[in-house]
């Protein structure tokens, strides 16, 4: 599941929202009661990479497409960030800053 990728207290800081994983669980969880399933691939530009000791950033560009059945394909473009810690079970991320840009 997704959620293992994730601390407990993971924060994403999505377009002025601040979601915890109880709201993207519920997002998800609303998501798979939708008639169609859209296909999304992602394309990622990285711009920098850090790694201090147990604690990990980077900054990248996201470059989804994403295709609906009954839509032509829709191109999007994120700046995002994100922070990532070592536990035992490998690293997880705890936060996650997405920006949408037009």
């Amino acid at each position: 599941m997704i959620f293992n990728y994730y601390t407990e207290d993971f924060l994403l800081l999505e377009q002025g929202e601040i979601w915890d994983n109880e709201f993207i669980r519920n997002y998800f969880e609303q998501a798979k009661q939708e008639d169609s399933n859209p296909l999304r691939t992602n394309r990622f530009e990285f711009i920098s990479t850090k790694i201090e000791g147990n604690r990990a950033w980077v900054a990248y560009q996201n470059y989804p497409t994403i295709i609906r059945a009954v839509q032509d394909p829709q191109n999007l473009h994120w700046l995002e960030s994100a922070t990532a810690v070592r536990t035992a079970k490998g690293w997880r991320l705890d936060m996650l800053h997405s920006t949408r840009i037009k």
